[in-house]
């Protein structure tokens, strides 16, 4: 028997590696079609090139006659457009996101503890993936309670079961099966069975943003904090969840906090009032921000303060910064939330249309 050259063994798993690529998950927000001005975005303007998965977000779930079904009216000019998306770019797999909406845990849970109901939500479930043409689905439940830790697992278990029925039986590709999960720690413990979701799941969509603590703090750090991309990371995988699995989860808008300050920028971890969020879009058209923006070299991430607001955010160095993160951990690539909050149109940043996603795809693919 003659055996294959160790250089023969390492140019076939290059190859593979190279076929395989990096994720790159774009989050179309839906309800931005229905903005105004500049933040108006629909599903022709997105960029298909730029993307590997584009995930329509998101469709809500209700109660029908105790079956779990989508809500209507169902938005089928935005699914024609995003299916129209393939013509760009024919490797583009498009996506489903389905969340519960307002109280989605106790609706997954209801139907993921029921064998009747979950056996209908999976056949209703691929009949509309189905005759949408969606490529898979990407199932937001937000999330698993402790006691729904071993449902949430059997759900998926079953829906990977289902679809690999669909595809053998009807001769078509399977469809994909992704999540989109917790970065605290102790919802990870909580929530996921992670050996088991990394047999069910194509990749998680890891939500690393929203990690800020109490006053001015970073959404989404890197590093050098009890939450961050990197711990979450490293818990993932620690708890089985291969590196290939994982897709890094990047924001396209900044935090907020109220804070009176004197000419010198506040650093983080100033007492202050939180207030919410603030698109990429207008933080990047705001001269004031831009001027004061520093960088906290230790996060890998700016922050800036202005007219006595001060905004925790990403910009396209923290996102070449996180790119090179994925790239040398060999992660399983990048997800963008979301698309209309980057500046899509080119309008308001200087710096053309999608600055932020423009480059972390270039970075990745």
């Amino acid at each position: 028997m003659v055996r294959p050259s160790v250089s023969i063994l390492l140019m076939t798993l290059i190859h593979a590696q190279a076929a395989s690529g990096y994720h790159m998950v774009c989050y179309f927000d839906s309800w931005a079609k229905d903005r105004t001005g500049v933040n108006k975005m629909v599903a022709n303007e997105i960029p298909a090139k730029l993307c590997t998965h584009v995930i329509y977000a998101f469709v809500d779930i209700i109660t029908d006659d105790g079956l779990l079904k989508i809500s209507e009216p169902v938005d089928e000019e935005t699914y024609r457009d995003m299916m129209e998306l393939r013509k760009s770019n024919p490797k583009l797999k498009v996506m489903l996101g389905v969340d519960g909406g307002r109280d989605g845990d106790l609706k997954f849970s209801k139907m993921a503890s029921s064998h009747k109901k979950k056996q209908d939500f999976m056949h209703y479930i691929i009949k509309y993936l189905r005759k949408y043409d969606f490529d898979g689905i990407d199932l937001d439940w937000e999330y698993p309670a402790s006691e729904d830790k071993h449902l949430f697992a059997q759900l998926l278990r079953d829906l990977r079961e289902a679809f690999d029925i669909d595809a053998d039986i009807w001769r078509m590709k399977r469809l994909l099966l992704t999540s989109a999960v917790s970065a605290y720690t102790e919802t990870i413990n909580s929530a996921y069975d992670v050996p088991s979701l990394r047999e069910s799941l194509d990749f998680i969509n890891l939500m690393t943003y929203d990690l800020q603590g109490k006053g001015t703090s970073h959404n989404a750090p890197l590093k050098n904090s009890y939450y961050c991309v990197e711990s979450a990371v490293n818990h993932w995988h620690r708890l089985g969840m291969p590196k290939e699995q994982i897709v890094v989860g990047l924001p396209a808008y900044g935090r907020t906090w109220s804070i009176v300050a004197s000419d010198v920028i506040p650093p983080p971890g100033t007492p202050a009032e939180a207030l919410g969020t603030l698109k990429y879009r207008d933080i990047c058209s705001n001269p004031a921000y831009i001027a004061n923006s520093k960088v906290d070299t230790k996060a890998g991430v700016p922050y800036t303060w202005a007219n006595d607001i001060w905004v925790s955010y990403d910009d396209p160095t923290s996102y070449r910064t996180k790119c090179q993160y994925i790239k040398s951990n060999k992660l399983g690539g990048g997800m963008m939330w979301s698309l209309a909050s980057d500046d899509h149109n080119g309008m308001s940043c200087g710096h053309g249309k999608f600055p932020l996603l423009s480059t972390i795809s270039d970075c990745l693919l």
